[in-house]
């Protein structure tokens, strides 16, 4: 039920009617692409360990490790596998998240309502992010994606993609830009002063030098994921991996809304933080027996 064969096999069968679909602007097409998108989404959990997709109640979890017991079995919806990806497939980043959930809240908006929500969005809304989910997702099951999805769909949408980087490369460079001329209007002792308005510390980012006014500014990050712990002379070791979000430079008043915007900008898109921990401290508390629920 959540095995992988059979999630890869279906996404495949839905992806072959969406490319043998004689028009890509219609809703027909969109359709069968985003049906095979979800089951798409399931593959890398299913890859991992099909209990990854079953729903925590009910005999489900016991189904899904291989003990067959008769009863209403239940998947974790799609919310839920989505939040799950960025912890098992590594460049499914925040703008990946956002780009599933707006193609999963399209397919069911189309399928759940009386709204004709695919015929109603345009092609260069959607297709370019089928794409960028889609070519991840395949970079982590080793799969090629035209031969998956078919080489004239990823064509067209590659085509969109690319006008859509112009777009963003056109905002970018309106704002720096518009940054630098600001700054270049600045006296010099309104520039020291915004500079020692800066905070020491930042909780949820880090300091990097600005692209406009190379003074320090905030590059907000978020976390996506934890690496195998490593244990060495006794020392235990965690990476957590952290990825851009947003950025914004409180003296020449730049501001980046998103994950492309700051790779367009030219700055670093993925940190690892790493925590140490000793095997004594980790285990110097006392014994505890907790209660599992079985007695």
């Amino acid at each position: 039920m959540w095995d992988y064969a059979t999630l890869y096999g279906k996404a495949s069968l839905y992806f072959n009617r969406a490319q043998s679909h004689p028009r890509f602007d219609d809703d027909e097409f969109g359709i069968w692409a985003l049906l095979g998108l979800e089951f798409l989404l399931r593959t890398p959990l299913a890859k991992v360990h099909p209990s990854l997709l079953a729903a925590p109640d009910g005999n489900s979890i016991l189904h899904s490790v291989g003990i067959l017991i008769d009863g209403d079995l239940k998947s974790i919806p799609t919310h839920t596998v989505i939040s799950r990806l960025p912890h098992i497939v590594p460049d499914f980043d925040s703008g990946r998240v956002r780009d599933a959930t707006v193609l999963m809240n399209l397919r069911n908006s189309e399928l759940h309502t009386g709204e004709a929500a695919i015929a109603n969005a345009p092609i260069s809304l959607w297709l370019p992010r089928f794409l960028r989910v889609s070519e991840v997702v395949c970079s982590f099951l080793e799969i090629d994606v035209e031969s998956l999805l078919g080489e004239s769909v990823v064509a067209h949408a590659r085509s969109l993609v690319d006008e859509q980087d112009k777009k963003t490369q056109h905002e970018v460079g309106k704002k720096l830009n518009q940054a630098s001329t600001f700054f270049e209007n600045l006296q010099k002792p309104e520039i020291d002063a915004r500079r020692d308005a800066l905070p020491k510390f930042v909780l949820d980012g880090r300091f990097v030098e600005c692209p406009t006014c190379e003074s320090q500014a905030i590059l907000r990050t978020e976390y996506v994921r934890t690496s195998g712990e490593r244990i060495e002379d006794d020392i235990i070791y965690t990476d957590r991996i952290l990825v851009a979000k947003s950025f914004e430079c409180s003296v020449c008043g730049l501001q980046l809304e998103d994950t492309r915007e700051t790779a367009t900008a030219g700055l670093p898109q993925q940190f690892v933080e790493t925590t140490e921990e000793s095997l004594d401290e980790r285990y110097a508390e006392a014994v505890v027996d907790w209660d599992y629920g079985n007695d």
